[in-house]
């Protein structure tokens, strides 16, 4: 078996990572206390991906929770899913980050114990495939504290895939203004030590909540269930068997060609209030046609016109077609899509559904262009507080100005090599047209030559 190693960093991480754990449960047929008197064979061959088994009927979620502030691990032993978890798996300082990445990255002891309970789940594995991180690079704990504990793995485990699972943060629901400064100053070593990342825009995530499902909220609660529909449907191809089983190094293999440019937008379909998603079935063809709207993604990018793909991974789930039938499905209605490599669209397809609710729903997964306007909202927000040097003086005292001039330099590089993959599209599209529509003129010009010397021809009488 292949195990995943799951790390929950801070208040924002370890929420997702709830929401990830009940999907998991449910569509393992898990009670909350890891009890399987329900389970099928099927779901039960995999399920070691992510649980270790205690007993016949039992098993516990192989997962780290990480915070500086205890209070949020404390609720969370608390709930109806505490007893998922082993008591060594709540890790915490007693002081938090106070939202801020210098102070996340300064928990000097915690982040020993965390080094020393990684290196006992390794241990217990026999076969590890990697780490998966879940963290908000807006806060003090997931960007500081996160940013240092993938450098030490990395560097302890370099063979090992290291998936992030990371919230984008938006002034549209901010809990400090410093947000943008813990975004950036995550870059450089996200980029460094990481294989795959799943961005989340919390602006996006409030567009969505706002006009597909109808409702207005300022809760994080609420935008994390579409959050919670996007892991569960990314993760599936790991917790459930199919004819080609997916590992996380296989598709980091097909979805990252270059090796900074590893940031993943998803698509999901439906999205729609909850009870008309459970009470209506959509076909294949519709579901094709929602992933290719842009609006469906959890990263937005308008400029539909001009994107590419690098590479796209569609997982359907609760339909009975045959992958190759999907994906004749899916090019007919991706006519418009512009790919980088030619030929890079996989599917995915699996019987069970989302949450045991849903009767079907898919997921795109897509390395390109899409994700430059959420990378660009996070230069410009953190430009606009680095060029007045506002607010360094909040808990940035051992960090210095050069390191908030590299995060930047970082983020302006990842946006520069994707513009100049996009160009490259466009640039060769334009230069072919202009090339065709040339020879078709020079041809033209050839037989009208041949006309007039064929005409200019004198016949004896």
């Amino acid at each position: 078996m292949r195990e995943i190693i799951n790390l929950q960093i801070g208040r924002g991480g370890n929420q997702i990572g709830q929401c990830f754990w009940e999907s998991v449960c449910a569509e393992h047929s898990l009670d909350q206390d890891g009890f399987s008197n329900k389970m099928s064979d099927f779901q039960r061959e995999q399920i070691g991906v992510y649980f270790d088994q205690q007993n016949d009927e039992r098993y516990k979620a192989r997962c780290l929770l990480i915070d500086g502030d205890p209070a949020p691990l404390f609720e969370i032993k608390q709930s109806g899913f505490g007893k998922l978890f082993d008591n060594d798996c709540f890790l915490q300082d007693q002081t938090n980050a106070a939202n801020c990445f210098g102070k996340g990255r300064q928990f000097y002891e915690l982040e020993e114990l965390i080094m020393e309970q990684i290196r006992i789940q390794v241990e217990k594995s026999d076969s590890l495939q990697g780490f998966q991180v879940m963290r908000s690079l807006g806060g003090g704990s997931g960007s500081g504290l996160g940013t240092v504990l993938l450098s030490k793995i990395r560097e302890e485990y370099p063979g090992q895939i290291i998936t992030n699972f990371c919230i984008f943060p938006s002034s549209y629901i901010s809990d400090s203004v410093v947000e943008p400064y813990n975004c950036v100053l995550s870059f450089p070593g996200l980029i460094e030590n990481q294989d795959l990342c799943f961005c989340y825009d919390n602006k996006s995530l409030y567009y969505i909540y706002k006009n597909f499902i109808g409702k207005y909220t300022t809760e994080y609660k609420d935008l994390n269930q579409i959050i919670q529909m996007s892991i569960s449907g990314a993760t599936t191809q790991w917790r459930f068997p199919s004819k080609v089983y997916n590992t996380m190094r296989k598709m980091a293999t097909n979805m990252v060609p270059f090796p900074q440019l590893s940031f993943i937008n998803t698509g999901l379909a439906p999205i729609h209030h909850r009870d008309y998603i459970i009470n209506r079935s959509l076909s294949t063809r519709e579901m094709a046609w929602m992933l290719s709207n842009n609006r469906n993604f959890l990263n937005h990018n308008f400029n539909q016109d001009k994107l590419i793909d690098f590479a796209s991974l569609f997982i359907f789930r609760g339909t009975n077609q045959s992958e190759q039938e999907i994906l004749e499905e899916i090019q007919d209605q991706q006519i418009k899509s512009q790919y980088y490599i030619p030929d890079n669209q996989k599917v995915y397809q699996c019987s069970q559904t989302f949450n045991n609710e849903f009767r079907s729903s898919a997921l795109k997964l897509e390395n390109g262009t899409s994700i430059t306007e959420t990378l660009k909202l996070q230069l410009k927000n953190f430009t606009a507080l680095f060029k007045r040097k506002a607010y360094l003086h909040y808990g940035f005292g051992d960090t210095d100005e050069m390191e908030f001039t590299e995060a930047q330099s970082y983020l302006s590089d990842i946006l520069d090599l994707y513009n100049q993959r996009q160009d490259n599209v466009y640039d060769s599209q334009y230069t072919s047209e202009v090339q065709e529509n040339k020879s078709q003129s020079d041809q033209k010009s050839s037989f009208q030559d041949i006309s007039n010397q064929f005409v200019s021809i004198e016949f004896p009488n």
